[in-house]
């Protein structure tokens, strides 16, 4: 009964025509994409279903890891809705929209409770009434700007870390997330010479290739509370070491991404997000702040 009503819902908001809805019940906001930068949806609760009106745009989030974050990405063409479920059974609907530049502060976006426009829970025909909070509007400092390069150039020696890095066994076992016969493995973290290098391993165990579309790096809340309006902080390396584009089918692939020198509170952690191009096989890791606190460039040297 529930499954049907969930379809009734969907037609519901992507059929009808917005100008026909009242804005303040029934669109929880409006994001922007395009398919050079990731624009960042942060749910209250766990992403359980996500559908988009137009096929120009993709919503992608983690299934098999119960994740409250979403990437939205786009290509050309007419404006379109996105409706999302959550796993308290509220709905969220979006205006999506196209763009060929977005604005920083326009690429992460912390979604509360008190945008849902309704829920599918048979106890309640709307969302719950909280408190009203105020967000705080965050400028991401200009150093950090997604896909913003920072021209360094690696050193030998830095260079000789990274390889031996990739090829020492390694030291983190449990943190991984994996996604049809894929795999995104945690390695090793360390500091060398007051940088961070964070090493990881790509498994393709598929009989497809894995094209890689891009890997971002960002801190967020490891339990956002529908009370903060704290926003994600998207993080640009300094540089990598093996980086590959491609992952040939049966095969694995190891690199390394190094970062200024981080100190994470302990209610916040690292999320790795890997992307396929032209494919669905996407991946979101989540590394906790104690570990990249205690980090130290000595330990998997071997």
């Amino acid at each position: 009964m529930q499954k049907h009503l969930f379809w009734a819902i969907l037609l519901l908001v992507l059929q009808k025509p917005l100008a026909q809805q009242p804005l303040t019940d029934q669109i929880s906001g409006t994001l922007t994409a395009n398919a050079n930068l990731s624009t960042t949806v942060i749910l209250p609760a766990a992403i359980k279903q996500a559908v988009c009106g137009a096929k120009n745009f993709r919503f992608v989030y983690s299934e098999a890891n119960s994740g409250n974050v979403g990437i939205l990405k786009g290509m050309p063409g007419k404006d379109s809705n996105l409706l999302v479920i959550t796993s308290d059974e509220l709905l969220y609907s979006f205006t999506i929209k196209y763009a060929d530049t977005i604005k920083t502060t326009e690429l992460n976006h912390f979604i509360t409770k008190d945008k849902a426009i309704g829920s599918l829970s048979t106890r309640t025909e709307t969302a719950p009434k909280l408190r009203e909070t105020t967000a705080v509007n965050y400028t991401a400092p200009e150093q950090r700007i997604p896909n913003q390069k920072i021209e360094k150039t690696i050193s030998n020696a830095s260079k000789r870390f990274c390889d031996t890095l990739i090829t020492s066994k390694p030291y983190f076992k449990r943190y991984l997330a994996f996604k049809n016969d894929v795999v995104l493995r945690l390695n090793h973290i360390n500091y060398y010479k007051n940088e961070l290098y964070i090493t990881l391993r790509i498994e393709n165990n598929s009989a497809i290739d894995y094209q890689v579309n891009f890997v971002d790096f960002f801190i967020a809340m490891r339990k956002p509370s529908k009370q903060s309006g704290v926003q994600p902080l998207r993080l640009e390396p300094l540089y990598s070491c093996n980086t590959t584009g491609n992952i040939p089918k049966y095969s694995k692939s190891g690199f390394v991404y190094v970062f200024k020198k981080m100190v994470l509170d302990r209610t916040k952690s690292l999320v790795v997000e890997l992307n396929e191009w032209e494919g669905e096989r996407n991946l979101l890791l989540t590394i906790p702040a104690n570990d990249i606190n205690r980090a130290t460039p000595q330990t998997f040297i071997q």
